[in-house]
């Protein structure tokens, strides 16, 4: 049997994380879902996804200062883990967050899961 790789989403829009998990199950991922930055460091270490697709506006932290910081903790800085930021925001803007948290990239959010989909596996094919 062939394993699903793991895909970590955090945001804080609950309509936005359901349905962005709903997607990903549907095209064969599996996912956890996280509200905010607050505990991720722990999900990641104990779930060890491939992918973590992060909202850039949360409450507390942004999502690419969290990416930053996670990519600095000893124990979770692993090669093997993608981070992926996702946004509303402008693409351009979205290019400042993704050099500045040195993500594999940006995802602008849509309603439209086939255009989701085809970004996000553009990048998780490019990250491999």
């Amino acid at each position: 049997m062939v394993k699903r790789e793991k895909v970590l989403i955090i945001d804080d829009d609950p309509i936005v994380k359901e349905s962005t998990a709903d997607w990903l199950k549907t095209a064969g991922y599996d996912v956890i879902t996280h509200d905010n930055a607050m505990g991720s460091s722990r999900i990641i270490l104990r779930d060890r996804p491939q992918y973590v697709l992060v909202d850039v506006m949360m409450p507390g932290m942004s999502g690419d200062e969290l990416v930053k910081m996670l990519q600095q903790h000893v124990i979770v800085n692993d090669p093997n883990i993608k981070f992926i930021l996702y946004s509303s925001r402008d693409k351009l803007l979205l290019e400042n967050h993704v050099r500045k948290a040195n993500a594999v990239g940006a995802i602008q959010k849509t309603r439209n899961r086939d255009d989701f989909l085809a970004e996000f596996q553009a990048l998780t094919n490019k990250a491999g």
